[in-house]
């Protein structure tokens, strides 16, 4: 099993804002189809992470991928 850590965003709906960067979340997901990366669904919640500012950015940096096979 490989295992990393990425701290990204795979789409839009992963952050609670607008400010977003698009470039690096498309390389990302371009990555993810190459190597044939499946996420598995996190159940129950849909941030994982905040910046825990009275106006908090929410986001969905913490996923599991895995292949097919």
């Amino acid at each position: 099993a490989v295992v990393g850590d990425f701290n990204l965003l795979v789409n839009p709906e992963g952050k609670s804002n607008a400010r977003i960067n698009r470039r690096m979340m498309a390389r990302f997901r371009a990555k993810l189809n190459v190597l044939e990366l499946k996420e598995v669904y996190l159940n129950g919640r849909r941030y994982t992470w905040s910046n825990e500012r009275g106006q908090a950015t929410l986001e969905k940096i913490d996923h599991v991928f895995t292949t097919v096979d």
